[in-house]
């Protein structure tokens, strides 16, 4: 199946982590465009990591911004106009009140 799509094939005998990690990895990789990754680190429990921390920017720049002529420049910079946050309750969106005013037996989400 992997040579089908000219992936290397994983190491034998990889423990339940590492293949963990290989399969992470290679969704990342594969699905960077498809906008699977915001969902995967949802439901893997991985947003702490991956949304909690500031994001950066490619930055590119002109010695002679006035008409460009100069040398062009890149730099990676954080984000200074974004602090991001991330909250536990994050993982489970709130439960809207006309579903739980109609079965008393549901309760809220924990955080709403």
């Amino acid at each position: 199946m992997r040579n089908r799509s000219d992936l290397p094939d994983l190491p034998a005998g990889l423990s339940k982590d590492e293949m963990r990690d290989a399969l992470h990895t290679e969704r990342r990789v594969e699905l960077c465009f498809e906008n699977k990754r915001y969902y995967d680190n949802k439901r893997w429990m991985q947003q702490e990591e991956t949304m909690g921390v500031a994001r950066h920017n490619m930055v590119i720049r002109n010695t002679v911004p006035s008409d460009n002529s100069g040398v062009w420049t890149y730099s990676v910079e954080p984000e200074v106009k974004f602090t991001p946050k991330f909250e536990a309750r994050q993982y489970m969106s709130p439960i809207p009140q006309n579903v739980i005013d109609q079965n008393p037996n549901i309760s809220q989400n924990p955080g709403y």
